[in-house]
């Protein structure tokens, strides 16, 4: 996130005004409503002091309302913020509030009950307007409660009567919020309070667990308001206050705690800013462009080699500028892609090595050529390998990326600091300084640097934009840059991207969720098995975030079973990489990040030959016949027309290493 101003204007593209209208739809209106009555309220004189502050159907407008008014933790008790969907009232006697409830859970008194207070409240209104309850249509709305040394969350629903809907809504609530098992939280029927005055409590106990059978029980405690405490009294609140949290413009006292860290990996990220790819599959997208590797391991002088490397390694550039998040892998989670290059005999297969740290492995291989990589938890790219035919290794760190405006105004990326790639067989690097956004648009995308000897002498000028080309150019005399008009030759260019794709995809990305390229189907941890992602590909956003959670629930039961194991089972119970190993001997090389930036990853040797067993075998317990291997040298798919994806997108996810927790 850029930190030199609260909001950078989006800069052109091309020379071409950018769209700043657009906006990224929500699937429901919202409306924030405030109350901060200054006494108790009687039933009949609730919501006197009830008033609606903005109503919003984007993903911008929220972020404008969110970063404008106070957190939950800075209002004065008695306050309460209500987020109710457009049309609903956040009163009991509603019509659509009638004949239902509310889930409350209270916040812990602890050293950071406020912090608590403040995530919980981002997370819940995120999970809201991003549809990801999967009883979407069941919510109503949520509200924060500001009371003395008691502040709550309430979760309002329909209909109360359905009792195994409503256990449904409260297990989500609570795995949510990431509540311990053991706490409870509670369910209140508006009917009862309307016709009591005061509560009747349903205490449950909800656990992530959901195979497990829930007894719910009613209680109702005598004397006991309960959750009921939301009822309240008193004049209409002075219209300064609620003026004051609307026009406190531009706050980052909520973002500036998280400046420098690694935010996507800090919250539960809603679906509706992801991309429906898994970081593995954005790990590939670069091999979109493994004909430069090829010819890098074809070119004769070295200097042409590395300058070969340097476009193959910033192609990825070339689509970077979307600004969606993929899925985060889950542990285990693969990817596996063929037929790569112009000889289609390139592969690459991924894997998510680890899961806290997030650590993602990949490695892909030609005739010539070999290159690994690994994703270490600073979302970028880092540790990257590259080994040629010509017995030579290749050593890159890519400059700076930025993410600018993630909260407010329309986000745009921008790469600034030096490019770096370095082979230490015969000493040559290469520097290339990327240029940072100016005003009015100036130096964007912009780069240029040279390929130096092993003698510190400029051998060639490299230069371009990064979203688009590299061209190479002799360097003038005493090694100055070339002169104006000077020849230059297209190294790379970028590949034409589709128009009005939702999420910015190049063609190539497209393809990624496809199996047509496929001898036979992928493994069952594959990404293009997610449920999630491929909910979110057919934009059923609600269907999406269940599908995310209970994956995300599934891997917390494993990592659960894996810590309570002790003894002879824990080592059992232990987790290893099945296609990956850590790799202890690692000598590094100049240029590269330590081992405590980057864990050291290798490939497991001989894998893509127990690949291709595995598949084969799979392949014959499905009826395919010939092997795997001895299909691909004919040149031939698994069967006519390759892999179905009908038959593999959002089907048989299981990358679990205990798959009898799960049913």
């Amino acid at each position: 996130m850029a930190e030199d101003t609260p909001q950078q204007e989006a800069p052109q593209q091309g020379g071409d005004e950018l769209d700043l209208s657009r906006r990224h739809p929500l699937e429901t209106r919202w409306t924030l409503w405030f109350d901060n009555p200054s006494q108790k309220q009687s039933m009949n004189k609730f919501g006197q002091g009830l008033r609606p502050v903005y109503s919003f159907d984007t993903v911008e407008d929220f972020w404008c309302l969110y970063n404008n008014i106070k957190a939950p933790s800075q209002l004065q008790p008695s306050a309460t913020y209500y987020l109710f969907k457009d049309g609903i009232q956040p009163k009991w006697e509603d019509p659509k509030n009638t004949n239902g409830g509310c889930w409350t859970a209270t916040v812990p008194r602890t050293p950071n009950a406020n912090q608590l207070l403040d995530a919980w409240w981002l997370h819940v209104v995120l999970a809201c307007i991003g549809e990801q309850f999967e009883e979407g249509d069941e919510v109503c709305g949520v509200t924060v409660n500001i009371r003395n040394g008691k502040n709550r969350i309430e979760m309002w629903t329909k209909t109360a009567a359905n009792e195994a809907l409503q256990i449904s809504v409260g297990k989500q609530l609570k795995s949510l919020i990431d509540m311990s098992d053991n706490t409870k939280i509670g369910f209140s029927v508006f009917a009862d309070k309307l016709q009591q005055g005061k509560a009747r409590d349903r205490a449950e106990d909800v656990t992530p667990d959901t195979r497990a059978e829930v007894q719910c029980t009613l209680e109702k405690r005598a004397g006991a308001k309960g959750p009921a405490a939301v009822v309240l009294d008193g004049p209409p609140q002075d219209e300064k206050a609620l003026q004051e949290a609307k026009s406190k413009a531009f706050d980052l006292s909520k973002i500036r705690q998280y400046m420098g860290a690694d935010v996507l990996s800090l919250l539960s990220v809603p679906v509706f800013i992801m991309e429906p790819t898994s970081m593995l599959q954005k790990m590939a997208e670069m091999m979109e462009y493994a004909g430069l590797l090829d010819a890098a391991a074809a070119a004769q002088n070295p200097v042409e080699r590395i300058a070969l490397v340097a476009a193959f390694l910033m192609t990825p550039f070339g689509a970077c500028e979307r600004a969606w998040k993929p899925f985060n892998p889950l542990l285990g989670e693969t990817y596996e892609l063929e037929g790569l290059g112009p000889n289609k005999d390139a592969r690459f297969f991924a894997e998510q090595v680890s899961h806290h740290p997030p650590v993602g492995a990949a490695h892909a291989e030609a005739a010539r050529w070999t290159y690994d990589i690994v994703s270490a938890p600073k979302t970028r790219f880092l540790g990257n390998t590259l080994e040629a035919a010509a017995a030579e290794t290749y050593t890159h760190l890519p400059p700076h990326v930025k993410v600018h405006n993630v909260v407010l105004g329309r986000t745009w990326i921008d790469a600034e600091g030096d490019f770096l790639v370095h082979c230490p067989e015969t000493g040559l690097k290469v520097v290339l300084r990327f240029t940072p956004c100016g005003w009015f648009n100036a130096g964007r995308y912009q780069y240029s640097g040279f390929v130096t000897d092993a003698a510190g002498a400029r051998r060639l000028h490299l230069s371009g934009q990064w979203c688009s080309h590299m061209d190479a150019s002799e360097v003038g005399q005493g090694g100055a840059p070339p002169p104006p008009g000077a020849a230059r030759r297209r190294l790379w260019t970028c590949a034409p991207k589709p128009t009005g794709d939702y999420y910015g995809m190049t063609h190539f990305a497209r393809q990624l969720n496809s199996c047509g390229a496929l001898r036979a189907p992928p493994l069952p941890s594959d990404s293009r098995r997610r449920p999630d992602r491929e909910a979110l590909a057919a934009r059923r956003l609600a269907r999406a975030g269940a599908e995310k959670a209970r994956l995300e629930e599934m891997q917390r039961a494993e990592r659960g079973h894996r810590e309570r194991a002790a003894g002879a089972a824990a080592a059992a119970a232990a987790w290893s990489p099945r296609w990956f190993e850590r790799d202890d001997s690692l000598r590094l090389l100049p240029d590269e990040m330590d081992v405590d930036s980057v864990p050291a990853w290798r490939w497991r040797e001989g894998g893509f030959t127990r690949l291709d067993a595995r598949l084969t075998a799979a392949a014959a317990a499905g009826g395919q016949g010939k092997d795997v291997r001895g299909r691909a040298e004919a040149g031939l798919g698994a069967r006519p027309g390759g892999v179905e994806d009908s038959e593999v997108c959002g089907r048989g996810f299981a990358p679990w290493q205990f798959p009898h927790l799960h049913g």
